[in-house]
């Protein structure tokens, strides 16, 4: 005679049974997170049995055999169910949060927002780009306001301003900082925590030729440096063309990963821009040193930081305004060195290209290393490039830093050229 079991005892069989298929769906979870739970959770899952039914007789699948093995075993079982699913919801959770701070889902409307943000600045010798990164301050590419004066500060939404002053620069790393006044609110940039890799998707924004706001998209194409130092540049094949120098390259995010600086020397047809993770903590330094510039640096928008002094003076002999240039000397080395003695043979000099200008331990010295390319006195059309290392003291004169002393070595290696 069959005895057929009755609901409750049925849906007290299908629950357990649900119990058992759960602890064997948790170790195989436990495989996929961590082999060291699967091998301990199995050890003691088999011992037990084993243990529990040593005689080893055969297992007769009859109802209420596997009920009563359920009855006798159902605190033991659920123990262990609990203990391996809270351990691999740990292991998931634990994983996910460390790859995964936060989940952001970007769309095209992170970058339309971000080139709310770049402006088109225009001068009396050419025009270029830049960006708010705070609410008064507006950074771009050194070479685009360097013997550039300002005339035109304008927003892609029509917003313009003549009220602009260049508050500090570093011609080494080729930035500018630029204040402006009566500009309506603009939402600054943010830097991206995670630095541009090849193959990401980018976005070169800015204003091309002087004409319309430009949002131009790209990949990465390698990380690389410069011929003369060890400064990072992310290469593009997003197009930066004259005219986007200064504007931000930012991911799919509209967070900026890099600065637009056009191409490097000897690299034409590419674009690059410089890696802003390099220059955020820079652009922080040079905002303090702004604010606790001097009156006359202020009102004749001299550098307050005695390296970029001495940076200045290059970048202008590299310009050929050696009237210019001479001004960064003080009255005593003026005295020593008459204008027109000095300016003999530097007049062939057609480009200057710093390494480094650093501040030493010493106070007011500074050390520079650079490369400077001259024209042969005998033929115009030669070339020949030195390069030359060594210090220059500076000293305060009515308010503003100025060269004093030199100690500049020629260091080229022979059949150097």
């Amino acid at each position: 005679m069959k005895i057929l079991p009755n609901r409750k005892q049925l849906l007290s069989t299908v629950v357990k049974t649900l119990l058992a298929l759960s602890a064997v769906v948790a170790v195989l979870i436990s495989f996929t997170y961590s082999i060291v739970y699967t091998v301990i959770g199995a050890l003691i899952v088999v011992g037990y049995i084993v243990y529990r039914n040593f005689n080893f007789k055969p297992i007769q699948f009859n109802f209420y055999k596997v009920n009563g093995w359920f009855a006798r075993n159902l605190l033991f079982v659920i123990p262990i169910i609990v203990v391996l699913l809270l351990a691999n919801i740990s292991l998931f959770v634990f994983g996910y949060l460390k790859s995964n701070k936060e989940v952001v889902v970007c769309t095209e409307a992170d970058v339309k927002n971000a080139a709310k943000s770049v402006v088109l600045i225009e001068g009396e010798d050419g025009t270029g780009s830049g960006f708010f990164v705070d609410s008064n301050y507006i950074v771009t590419n050194n070479h685009v306001i360097d013997h550039n004066t300002i005339t035109k500060i304008q927003s892609d939404n029509g917003d313009i301003t003549v009220g602009s002053r260049v508050v500090a620069t570093d011609s080494l790393r080729d930035i500018a900082l630029i204040e402006v006044v009566n500009f309506l609110e603009v939402p600054k940039l943010t830097q991206s925590e995670k630095p541009a890799d090849v193959l990401n998707e980018v976005y070169a924004i800015g204003y091309p030729f002087g004409r319309n706001l430009t949002i131009s998209r790209g990949i990465v194409s390698a990380i690389t440096k410069d011929d003369y130092d060890d400064r990072q540049y992310i290469q593009t094949d997003a197009a930066i063309i004259p005219g986007n120098s200064g504007g931000p390259l930012v991911n799919k995010c509209g967070e900026v990963i890099g600065m637009n600086t056009q191409t490097l020397r000897g690299q034409e047809n590419l674009g690059y821009a410089i890696e802003y993770s390099q220059l955020s903590t820079r652009i922080a330094s040079m905002l303090d040193a702004a604010k606790s510039a001097t009156i006359q640096e202020i009102e004749q928008n001299y550098p307050s930081e005695q390296a970029e002094v001495v940076a200045k003076y290059y970048s202008t002999l590299s310009a050929g305004q050696l009237e210019t240039a001479y001004d960064y000397y003080s009255f005593a080395r003026k005295a020593k060195l008459p204008f027109e003695n000095w300016k003999t043979g530097l007049e062939r000099t057609i480009f200057i290209r710093l390494v480094s200008v650093e501040q030493t331990q010493k106070n007011n010295t500074i050390r520079v290393h650079f490369y400077a390319t001259e024209t042969s006195k005998e033929d115009a059309w030669e070339w020949k490039t030195g390069e030359f290392e060594g210090t220059w003291t500076l000293l305060r004169e009515d308010g503003l830093w100025k060269m004093n002393e030199s100690n500049i070595k020629d260091i080229t290696k022979p059949n150097a050229t």
